[in-house]
C-alpha cells in the first residue's frame, strides 16, 4: 500500500514509496532497481532530492566501524550504505 505525503508532488510520492520499499527490501540498490524496472541512478537522484526537501533523512556520510568477531585472522567484510559488501 502506497503512503501519500500531501506536501509532495505525485512524482515525489512515487519515488518516496520506491525508496521506502528499497529500504525495507534489504537488497543492494542495483538489485532492487533491476527487479522494479527503474534506473539505479534515478533512485539515487530521488533519494538526494527528497532528502534536500526534508522528506527523507540522509544517512551519515561516515559511520562507526565495530568489530563483530574478534578472532585473529578473520576475514574482514564491509557493508556499504547501498548494501553492497566489500571484502
Amino acid at each position: 500500500m502506497a503512503l501519500i505525503d500531501a506536501s509532495l508532488s505525485e512524482r515525489q510520492n512515487y519515488w518516496l514509496n520506491h525508496i521506502r520499499a528499497y529500504d525495507a527490501a534489504g537488497k543492494p540498490s542495483v538489485e532492487y532497481a533491476r527487479e522494479n524496472g527503474i534506473e539505479v541512478s534515478a533512485l539515487y537522484s530521488a533519494c538526494k532530492a527528497l532528502a534536500e526537501k526534508g522528506a527523507r533523512s540522509q544517512p551519515p556520510r561516515f559511520q562507526k566501524a565495530t568489530v563483530v568477531d574478534g578472532t585473529t585472522g578473520a576475514q574482514w567484510q564491509i557493508r556499504l550504505p547501498n548494501r553492497a559488501t566489500v571484502g
